[in-house]
């Protein structure tokens, strides 16, 4: 079911372990957004979330956005030590997704 009269959304999530169960095919439903704002800590992915996933698996779905605000936080967890994105990382990658 689409969420065709849905034009701003906003969502702020601390420590998620379902995003790719539960976040990303709830904003795949939201076809006529215009608007979207993210604030998310994810944890036990095996892969981050980056410019080039958020554009592949949300974004594209969303022909309508005008603006995308995020922070978004991708915490693995890797024997004894945690690696995570910081924010430039992810807008380097989604600016070099914007481009080509």
């Amino acid at each position: 079911d689409d969420l065709p009269i849905l034009k701003c959304f906003s969502l702020t999530y601390n420590l998620i372990e379902a995003y790719d169960a539960q976040v990303v095919p709830l904003l795949r439903r939201m076809l006529y957004l215009e608007e979207l704002t993210l604030y998310l800590s994810i944890n036990n992915r095996a892969i981050f979330v980056d410019g080039t996933y958020l554009y592949n698996e949300i974004l594209i779905h969303m022909p309508q956005l005008r603006t995308f605000s995020f922070y978004i936080r991708t915490q693995i967890d890797i024997g004894n030590s945690i690696h995570q994105l910081s924010i430039n990382d992810i807008e380097q990658t989604f600016n070099k997704v914007q481009y080509q």
